[in-house]
């Protein structure tokens, strides 16, 4: 079905009951089955009881790539992954982070800062909880 946090957001993991940085096998494992308002969640429960009755743990994952909306493929295809990065809705920010002579370098950090992905001392300490953030001079 996806990527739950993607789908749902922050409250739909909650409404489930999977904290958002579980794997599958997590879900599957610990998982009790909840009844939803949502329709959409009650899918989501319902396919979980499908994996769970076809889950082997002695079996190793399978890794698929995304080519279309709704559809995965063992082999990667570079012309299918162009064509779902550009069906992406564009950005006001686009033309000024990656224009012709731009510096790849920087246009990748700014691209990081701009969805607040950047490294900074507060995010790494909610990574390595003992990462001290205050100056080392």
């Amino acid at each position: 079905m996806g990527i739950l946090l993607s789908k749902f957001g922050a409250r739909g993991c909650v409404d489930l009951g999977i904290l958002h940085t579980a794997t599958v096998e997590e879900a599957l494992l610990t998982h009790r089955r909840r009844r939803h308002q949502h329709s959409d969640l009650n899918e989501v429960e319902e396919a979980l009881e499908v994996v769970k009755r076809d889950y082997r743990a002695s079996e190793s994952d399978l890794f698929l790539w995304k080519s279309k909306e709704d559809t995965f493929k063992e082999r990667f295809s570079a012309r299918d992954t162009r064509h779902l990065l550009l069906s992406f809705p564009r950005v006001s920010w686009l033309e000024g982070i990656w224009f012709k002579y731009h510096s790849p370098k920087t246009g990748f950090i700014a691209w990081l800062a701009i969805r607040s992905r950047l490294s900074t001392g507060d995010r790494m300490q909610h990574w390595v909880p003992q990462f001290s953030v205050s100056c080392v001079f």
